[in-house]
């Protein structure tokens, strides 16, 4: 039997500061340091938020993905963990891509947060 000769995956994983998950001018960037697909972005929150739910949108180079992380009012606070998982292959990543994770400015409260992009390499 011939052994298959298959490379296997790597996870990259991409880590930003959100200087203000709250803000509409804050934003989380990284840049992409090979080819594959974004699979997941998680962030985690340094405070609580107020006022209403916080909707971050991802972002490559400047362009929308369609995918968004609902940071939940109610609830929130530091250490909250919030994510989206994408299908891999619907977000494609090439070497030097910015990707970045924009706020919809829908609540208040001044809240910093980690931001960890995954990249499965291919």
């Amino acid at each position: 039997m011939a052994i298959r000769k298959t490379r296997p995956l790597f996870d990259k994983y991409l880590l930003a500061r959100h200087a203000d998950i709250t803000a509409a001018t804050a934003s989380a960037y990284a840049a992409v340091h090979g080819a594959g697909s974004l699979i997941g972005v998680k962030i985690v929150s340094e405070a609580a938020i107020s006022t209403a739910d916080e909707t971050l949108t991802v972002y490559q180079n400047g362009v929308t993905t369609g995918y968004t992380i609902t940071v939940v009012q109610s609830g929130s606070a530091a250490g909250t963990v919030d994510e989206v998982v994408i299908g891999d292959g619907a977000v494609v990543v090439t070497q030097d891509d910015v990707l970045s994770l924009v706020s919809s400015n829908a609540s208040s409260g001044g809240c910093a947060a980690a931001v960890t992009y995954i990249v499965r390499e291919v």
